[in-house]
């Protein structure tokens, strides 16, 4: 018996659509941090890939279409790779189409990871399908669909591409990207499911604006601030469904409300490991992940996450942790916040900080003391090499913490 009844994602063309443009668009983007010459969200499909159209060059053609393939594992279906014989990007969604239909059995999903080299995250589409039509289970009632994510990472694949089947085929998705926080409250309605990050929800709570009642809002990539969601509740958000995940496991646990404790999903079993987890597919198999993040148990099936253990990093030979390094420079008196990372290779091999400074005083000056703070209380090898200081934490698009260069001058 099909456990999952309904057509194939890709069987849907708006869905097959959305998550070939949202790739395509997102790693050109990626690749023109400062471009405006695109609206990617509003780019029509038979727009061309070359002149007059996207103006991707050879190189940009090749790493884009690399990237493609590699997710919907064109390899695996034995289809001819001839994405760069075509000019349209509708051509493009229908070589993933047709891939798709001879083998759509893994997926993967490309992300930084937390050293910011990039990977490829694969999953058995079964235990994505599993855990769409388990969350539709959770989030009945939903007319409407609201977007502020995109499709091809893990996160928004899932909910806004696989679980739209299960809770109504026919469910109408409003890609709400490009719009201003009050302009989306306004459109909000009664049955909406809004699909948001914690940025996203912390500009939605700063609008100051009242909610329509039954709405319910959907947060992932981070946590988001407790402070924040009890502050949309207040404004009449019927619910904040929080989920606690990766792209290398896919969710794991989810929340109701911001005060509350992860439940772990049924499909994964806690092991005598606090950071140890068995994911128990379908099909009757199993295997073990081992969490970047330390997690408080409350009971077998209920958790909170502490945080990260996964920060040691090797200056010389000598293990060094990221979070005591950015714990040493927030003890400074004129630091507010700090982020510290391994430089990446073609910057060096050293830490790099990111210094976001109190608002009164002398940058300068701060700068300064800030250095002799280091010498003195840090260790040679603990000591960062570049500092860039900004108004605010280098952040993605999605409001998670992010890399960021380093400027020639700083080290």
């Amino acid at each position: 018996m099909n456990a999952f009844p309904y057509k194939q994602w890709f069987e849907y063309p708006k869905l097959l659509q959305r998550f070939t443009n949202d790739l395509v668009f997102g790693e050109l983007a990626a690749l023109r941090p400062t471009s405006t010459k695109v609206n990617f969200i509003d780019a029509e499909d038979n727009i061309a890939l070359g002149d007059h159209g996207l103006e991707m060059d050879s190189l940009e053609l090749m790493g884009i279409s690399t990237s493609l393939a590699r997710s919907i594992h064109i390899h695996e279906s034995h289809l001819k790779d001839n994405f760069l014989d075509k000019t349209r990007l509708k051509d493009w969604q229908s070589i993933v189409f047709h891939s798709l239909e001879i083998f759509s059995e893994r997926i993967s999903f490309k992300t930084s990871g937390s050293t910011g080299l990039k990977k490829y995250c694969t999953h058995q589409l079964e235990d994505l399908e599993e855990e769409a039509q388990f969350l539709a289970k959770l989030l009945p009632g939903r007319q409407r669909i609201l977007l502020a994510i995109p499709s091809h990472h893990i996160y928004g694949f899932i909910f806004s591409i696989l679980l739209p089947r299960y809770l109504n085929p026919n469910i109408e998705i409003i890609d709400v990207r490009a719009l201003s926080s009050n302009t989306l409250i306004s459109i909000m309605a009664s049955g909406d499911l809004v699909l948001g990050f914690p940025e996203f929800w912390k500009y939605i709570e700063e609008a100051g604006v009242l909610l329509p009642a039954d709405v319910i809002g959907v947060n992932s990539a981070g946590p988001c601030l407790e402070q924040i969601g009890l502050s949309l509740l207040n404004r009449g958000l019927s619910k904040l469904f929080e989920v606690y995940g990766a792209s290398e496991t896919a969710g794991i646990g989810w929340r109701d409300h911001p005060s509350d404790s992860y439940k772990l999903f049924p499909f994964w079993e806690k092991q005598l490991l606090d950071s140890e987890l068995k994911r128990v597919s379908l099909n009757g198999q199993s295997f073990i992940v081992h969490l970047h993040d330390r997690l408080h148990w409350f009971s077998s099936n209920k958790f909170n996450v502490i945080g990260r253990k996964d920060d040691i990093v090797q200056i010389g030979g000598i293990n060094v942790s990221l979070h005591y390094v950015r714990d040493i420079l927030k003890t400074h008196p004129a630091v507010k916040d700090a982020s510290v990372r391994m430089m990446r290779p073609v910057e060096g091999n050293r830490l790099k900080a990111f210094i976001v400074f109190n608002d009164n005083g002398d940058e300068s000056q701060a700068l300064e003391s800030l250095n002799a703070h280091i010498n003195l209380v840090l260790l040679p090898h603990e000591r960062p090499k570049s500092i860039k200081i900004g108004s605010s934490l280098a952040t993605n698009k999605m409001g998670k913490l992010c890399d960021w260069s380093i400027d020639v001058e700083s080290h």
